[in-house]
């Protein structure tokens, strides 16, 4: 299968590999589905990426994964920075793995139930204060054309199942039309130029954003 391959060298202390796909528009079918999936891969100790690269594996220091909706189109983006010798190329690979495996075997109803309590749970808690839930309605009317959109907005995550989130990992698996509709960044670390994890992730993040989208619109 075609991805659509840059390398970008940056201040970073150790290769990165960054996947990104095109996908579903804010609210849009899928887009619940993206962010479930995200959850299951990344979100805790517990999580896909963590148990299998940093855990088992030790390929990988920190992992990452999420939907990144946006109205005009979203994306989808999953992460891990090398750990000790460990190359890129041992990095993406494992990342591979791990997305194939749910495109084929699906995720357990367990690691469901946790990732939409943890959804659910992260969206009630943007609630509490009042300027929060002024912006909240301000963009449920911008979006959704409804201030009181929250229970639907909930609503669409309770109705995504593990064949539903399976699907949505089997888009990602697969190549679409013509074109490749994902991009693979290998970050190297930039010779010479040694920096702290934190500001060359920063830098490198801001990087990342202009090239996944580039050669998309």
């Amino acid at each position: 299968t075609r991805v659509d391959r840059i390398r970008l060298a940056d201040r970073v202390p150790f290769p990165k590999v960054i996947l990104g796909w095109i996908t579903p528009s804010l609210l849009q079918p899928g887009d619940a589905e993206l962010d479930i999936l995200s959850l299951v891969l990344s979100q805790g100790k517990a999580s896909r990426l963590y148990r299998s690269l940093v855990y088992k594996q030790n390929v990988a220091q920190n992992v990452s994964a999420y939907q990144q909706s946006a109205m005009a189109g979203s994306m989808f983006v999953v992460s891990a920075m090398a750990s000790g010798k460990h190359t890129a190329e041992a990095v993406e690979k494992a990342l591979w793995a791990e997305l194939e495996r749910i495109a084929k075997r699906g995720v357990t109803a367990k690691e469901l139930r946790r990732a939409k309590t943890v959804q659910e749970t992260q969206s009630l808690r943007s609630l509490q204060t009042l300027s929060a839930r002024a912006d909240l309605l301000q963009a449920y009317h911008l979006y959704a054309g409804d201030p009181g959109y929250l229970a639907k907005d909930l609503a669409r995550y309770r109705r995504v199942t593990r064949r539903s989130v399976q699907r949505a990992a089997q888009r990602l698996a697969a190549e679409v039309g013509h074109r490749p509709h994902r991009r693979a960044l290998d970050v190297p670390p930039r010779a010479a130029q040694p920096v702290g994890v934190e500001h060359g992730a920063a830098d490198v993040g801001r990087r990342v954003a202009r090239a996944l989208a580039a050669g998309h619109r």
